[in-house]
C-alpha cells in the first residue's frame, strides 16, 4: 500500500486527472472553516472512501443551513487544462446531481484555481442550487493530499461554502462526448481518433440480489444531446430499440418471476453526430439503488442480472 501511494502522490502531484472524493458543507449564513485535518479516509486501491464519521456517511444537517454533502470529483488535466465534474449524492444514495466545470490555474490569487460551471448534467435531487463557481488549491504533504476550497454564485459572487477531496485509484469515466466538446473550444486534448483510448468504455457485468416482484430502472443522457441511441434487452428479447437519449428519464420495470435469472442488456449505437455516449443507469430494487455512470462506444454493451432470493445461482 505504501508503494502504491507513493506512486499516486508522484503523479497527482504532476497531473491531477483521476476521481476525487470528499464532501461539500453549504453554509448560506456564512460559512465557517472546515477542520484542518481532513476526516476523509480514502482506500487508493479500492477507490472508495472508507472510515468516515457520520457527517460523512451522506447528507447531515451542521446548523439550520450547514449541509455536508459526499461528492465524487473526476478531473482530466490536459496540457494544464482542466476539466471536471462534480456529483453529488442524497444521504440515501437515492438520488444525484452532476455539474460540468471547465478549470484554469490563477496562481496570483488566493485560491490558484478557478473552476467555471458550465451547466449541471444531471439533476435527480430536489432543491439542489443552480450552476455555482469553484476556487480550489492542490495540497501536497508528506502523507495526503487534498483539493479544498470554496464554491459561490457565479452572480453576485457569494458564497455558498467550503469543499475538500483527496484522490483514488479508480478510473475516471466522464462522457467523451463532453470531452471533444471541450477539445473543440480549448484545443488542449488528443485528436478525436484518440479519445476511446483516452477514456475507455466502461464494462459492466453485474449480479444483483433481490427480494422484489419487480425492478425499477431508469436511463438518462449525461452529455451531448446528438440523438444517441441504444437498444435495450431483457432475456434475449428486445425491449426497446434506437431509444434516443435525452437530459429526461427514460422509465422501465421489469418483472421478478419464478425464472432462475433476468437478464438486463443494453447495447450502444452510437449514431449521434459525436462518437461515443455516455449515460447514467438507475436501478431500484426493494432493499437499494444502484447508480451507473455507463461510457461506451459503438457497438459496446453492458448486462446486469437479477436473481430473486433462494432462486438457483446463475451458471457462467
Amino acid at each position: 500500500m505504501a508503494i502504491l501511494w507513493t506512486s499516486l502522490f508522484d503523479v497527482a502531484a504532476q497531473n491531477k486527472t483521476g476521481v476525487w472524493y470528499g464532501a461539500i458543507v453549504f453554509e448560506p449564513d456564512g460559512f465557517r472553516e472546515m477542520d484542518t485535518e481532513s476526516r476523509i479516509k480514502v482506500d487508493a486501491q479500492a477507490g472508495r472512501i472508507i472510515n468516515v464519521p457520520p457527517i460523512y456517511a451522506g447528507s447531515m444537517s451542521l446548523s439550520k443551513s450547514g449541509t455536508f454533502i459526499k461528492a465524487k470529483l473526476e478531473i482530466i488535466d490536459t496540457a494544464n487544462q482542466m476539466m471536471a465534474v462534480l456529483t453529488t449524492f442524497s444521504a440515501d444514495q437515492k438520488k444525484l446531481s452532476a455539474y460540468l466545470f471547465y478549470l484554469s490555474a490563477t496562481p496570483t490569487q488566493k485560491y490558484n484555481y478557478y473552476g467555471k460551471a458550465v451547466r449541471c448534467l444531471v439533476n435527480e435531487t430536489d432543491h439542489t442550487p443552480s450552476l455555482f463557481d469553484i476556487h480550489g488549491n492542490f495540497n501536497f504533504t508528506d502523507s495526503s493530499i487534498t483539493f479544498s476550497g470554496i464554491w459561490e454564485s457565479p452572480f453576485g459572487k457569494s458564497m455558498l461554502g467550503k469543499f475538500s477531496f483527496q484522490p483514488s485509484m479508480q478510473t475516471v469515466s466522464i462522457n467523451p462526448e463532453l470531452l471533444i466538446d471541450w477539445n473543440d473550444a480549448l484545443h488542449v486534448l488528443p485528436a478525436i481518433t484518440q479519445i476511446e483510448n483516452f477514456i475507455p468504455s466502461t464494462i459492466n457485468y453485474d449480479t444483483l440480489l433481490t427480494r422484489s416482484f419487480y425492478i425499477d430502472f431508469s436511463i438518462t443522457e449525461t452529455g451531448v444531446l446528438d440523438h444517441d441511441t441504444l437498444s435495450v434487452w431483457l432475456d434475449g428479447q428486445l425491449l426497446e430499440d434506437h431509444l434516443v437519449l435525452t437530459d429526461k428519464k427514460h422509465d422501465f420495470r421489469v418483472n421478478i418471476t419464478s425464472k432462475d435469472y433476468h437478464q438486463l442488456t443494453i447495447r450502444t449505437n452510437s449514431e449521434g453526430a459525436i462518437a461515443g455516449n455516455g449515460y447514467l443507469l438507475s436501478i431500484a430494487t426493494k432493499e437499494n439503488v444502484y447508480k451507473y455512470n455507463i461510457v461506451q462506444y459503438r457497438y459496446n454493451q453492458s448486462d446486469w442480472f437479477f436473481h430473486k432470493v433462494g432462486s438457483r445461482e446463475r451458471s457462467n
